[in-house]
């Protein structure tokens, strides 16, 4: 379905038919390299992973926190 055509972000369910949508972020931010918005109707748990996993990308991607710093 990404291969179809151009979009400027992905929302990503955590919870996929085939697998994990945590899986499946680090290829789409290496190949696409747009922002993800994870959703998830899991428990609080979850969630804290999902920010877990969100914070780890930020801090290790240094353009994104520029790009941040600059947008203030």
């Amino acid at each position: 379905m990404l291969e179809k055509g151009s979009f400027s972000l992905v929302l990503l369910d955590v919870n996929l038919p085939d697998g994990n949508g945590f899986d499946f972020l680090p290829y789409i931010k290496k190949k696409y390299g747009v922002p993800v918005i994870m959703l998830t109707a899991n428990d609080f748990e979850s969630v804290v992973v999902a920010f877990r996993a969100f914070a780890y990308m930020v801090f290790r991607n240094k353009s994104i926190v520029e790009r941040f710093r600059e947008s203030e």
